[in-house]
């Protein structure tokens, strides 16, 4: 039979040490913490703000969600695969996770991404085509 040990386990530490590559938030009761952020001129990672959001910033937050973090319109999956940087992959997956709460994927998130740029960059890649075509016969 297994031995029973007492140790106290902080559960939240425990779950972000099997997520490397996001930090562990900051806990605000930490004395160094407060100390280091009242002293610095530019507030540090994880030292609290006290800028308002404005309603520009809220609005844009809010297009962007509508725009790029909604489920697919239809299926993702049966599409080709293409390769991106793996600099940009890990940007995207930590934006699906963290902004999209794991409610999509990262092929979706794409798909969204290209289908706005299709559409603000139409005309243009209309103009450029058409310019670069030349028929075979």
């Amino acid at each position: 039979m297994a031995k029973k040990l007492d140790v106290d386990i902080d559960p939240g530490k425990f779950l972000d040490s099997f997520r490397p590559e996001m930090p562990a938030p900051a806990t605000t009761g930490n004395k160094e913490v407060k100390d280091s952020c009242e002293k610095d001129t530019v507030p540090a990672e994880g030292c609290p703000t006290d800028r308002k959001e404005t309603d520009n910033e809220s609005t844009d937050e809010t297009e962007y969600i509508e725009k790029f973090l909604q489920p697919a319109k239809g299926p993702v999956r049966s599409a080709k695969s293409a390769y991106i940087r793996p600099e940009f992959h890990e940007r995207i997956q930590r934006i699906v996770r963290v902004i999209g709460k794991n409610d999509l994927s990262l092929s979706v998130y794409v798909d969204h991404v290209l289908e706005h740029h299709f559409k603000e960059n139409q005309e243009v890649i209309r103009r450029l085509y058409n310019k670069n075509y030349e028929d075979i016969y």
